[in-house]
């Protein structure tokens, strides 16, 4: 892997991504407040059985093994990403790219449900009692990504991954261009990303996913300038888009809001309205 000096390297993120699960759960769906520290993840996975929400303690680690890689996935649909060749030459990562086989940035929070296992991840959980299916078997539907290694990498299903991807690749043969033309040239490059195109705080990269206001120390305040920030967003996607996203492509819909992917889901998300809209739904009021 290759990573500009000051730049994060993708190992970086996930091993940022265990943290932020366990404080995510501790104060979000185990309900502890800001100041109190965070357990192990020992301790977060007893309770997780004690409350119900998991059936045992293997099923509330996978679970927030899974967490970690939401997380992981929707900071690389949401946040520029750059790609880093071997003799140092940069680049803006193109998001098709770093997408999810099983398209995770249309994914609730798996911690969000009464249970795990009963949104999204319903799928991997059955898999996950019935098979051989583990996290490490998630993280390796990345069609484009080794997340071992941190580079751009193709496997033997990639294509057909690619293809359950949330951007879409339209007919078969366009799967098979877009790999040789914006895919192949990258192989072996690193994925990093530059501090300066990310949150300089946890908190603001909990709400930009929607993640329960209780995780910041002034949630009150900081919910109602989130809600200030967010309400022209909102305006223009109810007016571009009063039904839902629907079938409509990502470029498509940047045009018509006039906002950026990354803004019209962190406004979506902030009123709740993600999972509607993205389905093509009618849009409430907030």
């Amino acid at each position: 892997m290759y990573t500009p000096e000051g730049y994060y390297s993708f190992h970086d993120l996930r091993e940022l991504a265990p943290k932020w699960t366990d404080t995510i759960c501790f104060r979000g769906k185990l309900c502890a407040p800001p100041e109190q520290e965070t357990p192990k993840r020992r301790e977060i996975v007893n309770r997780l059985v004690a409350s119900g929400y998991a059936e045992s303690p293997l099923e509330a680690e996978f679970c927030l093994e899974i967490c970690e890689l939401w997380l992981v996935a929707n900071i690389l649909d949401l946040y520029d990403v750059t790609l880093c060749s071997p003799a140092g030459v940069r680049m803006r990562c193109p998001k098709a790219l770093t997408a999810h086989g099983d398209a995770f940035d249309w994914w609730l929070w798996p911690l969000g449900g009464q249970k795990f296992g009963s949104g999204e991840s319903c799928s991997y959980l059955y898999f996950f009692r019935h098979g051989n299916f583990r996290a490490k078997d998630a993280w390796a539907r990345f069609p484009a990504i080794n997340t071992e290694k941190g580079v751009v990498a193709l496997a033997a299903n990639s294509r057909t991954l690619f293809s359950g991807t949330s951007y879409g690749h339209g007919p078969d043969e366009n799967i098979d261009t877009f790999i040789d033309e914006q895919v192949r040239p990258y192989l072996g490059w690193g994925l990093c990303f530059n501090p300066n195109d990310l949150p300089d705080h946890e908190e603001e990269l909990f709400a930009a996913f929607g993640l329960p206001n209780s995780l910041e120390p002034d949630a009150e305040t900081n919910n109602k300038k989130s809600t200030s920030a967010h309400k022209d967003v909102m305006s223009c996607i109810r007016q571009a888009y009063p039904y839902g996203k629907g079938a409509a492509v990502w470029e498509t819909v940047e045009a018509k809001v006039g906002y950026s992917r990354r803004s019209i889901v962190r406004a979506l998300r902030h009123h709740g309205q993600y999972e509607e809209w993205i389905k093509g739904e009618q849009v409430g009021k907030a």
